[in-house]
């Protein structure tokens, strides 16, 4: 009796575990599967969350990429307008400054002739008039003609019975000089045109008071008069229209060009299309 019940005791037993170990199996199996399906759920997701991330930033790009390249386009079309403009401006500007130089040098040959034709002017009204330097200043007394008619007669060989016919006889216009100093010379206006005192053509001859002094150029006059103390203004050439218009051509070597503000857009355009191609390439 005793030897069955503990027979059946022990089958009971086994028969327990062995549920035990069945249920803690299906626990395990049952949370290996939920684990699965959490493993599986999460990968989706993060699949998802990939691929959302993804297209965000494509977007993004995309949009950032189309801004940039139509800010580009923008600031390159008003690059192109200000060149253009500049062209245009700076043709204007050569244009005025060519017509200006043309100008310039029809004037300096105008008053080239007009100088060449004062010159001649001048010449002819002095033709007549004869200047004497070295007379000590109050020497002419009270009237400068007849000191002038008695000086000419005293020291000129003059023909018998010629009259000089002085018309005006004066002081030099400038301010009376110190005692010290080189005293004004007498300008003689000859009222008869035929009178006529000659020098030779290659010598210049001036009476001074230490004697005649003969000068071979005007230059060598011109010199000795003024260590002499008597200012003579030495004249030069006059600049003549080449050498201006060598100058101008120095200072102003601009020529006309042939670009035209069509050609310029058409090369921008040309530019443009180059940069969009390669801005679609990258795409």
């Amino acid at each position: 009796m005793t030897e069955s019940t503990e027979q059946e005791d022990n089958e009971d037993n086994g028969e327990t575990k062995l549920g035990e170990a069945s249920t803690d199996q299906n626990a395990v199996l049952q949370a290996l599967t939920t684990l699965h399906t959490e493993l599986k759920d999460f990968k989706q997701g993060m699949r998802r969350d990939l691929d959302e991330f993804k297209n965000d930033v494509k977007k993004v790009l995309k949009d950032d990429l189309a801004e940039f390249k139509g800010e580009v386009m923008r600031e390159l079309q008003s690059q192109n307008a200000n060149i253009a403009e500049a062209q245009t401006r700076i043709a204007d500007m050569e244009t005025a400054c060519l017509e200006m130089k043309e100008t310039l040098l029809a004037v300096v040959k105008e008053n080239t002739e007009m100088r060449g034709k004062i010159v001649d002017l001048e010449s002819r009204s002095r033709r007549n008039n004869i200047r004497i330097y070295g007379v000590p200043e109050e020497k002419e007394g009270g009237s400068v003609i007849e000191f002038v008619n008695e000086l000419f007669k005293r020291h000129l060989a003059l023909p018998e019975g010629l009259e000089l016919r002085v018309q005006r006889a004066h002081r030099a216009l400038i301010p009376k000089p110190a005692a010290a100093s080189s005293p004004r010379s007498i300008i003689i206006a000859l009222r008869e045109k035929g009178i006529r005192f000659r020098t030779p053509y290659t010598k210049m001859r001036v009476q001074w008071d230490s004697g005649l002094v003969i000068y071979s150029t005007a230059e060598e006059a011109a010199q000795d008069l003024n260590r002499r103390g008597i200012r003579v203004k030495v004249m030069t050439k006059a600049n003549t229209a080449a050498a201006v218009e060598e100058r101008l051509n120095a200072a102003m070597p601009w020529k006309r060009i042939t670009c035209t503000s069509d050609s310029a857009a058409q090369h921008a355009r040309e530019r443009l299309t180059e940069f969009r191609r390669d801005i679609d390439q990258g795409n």
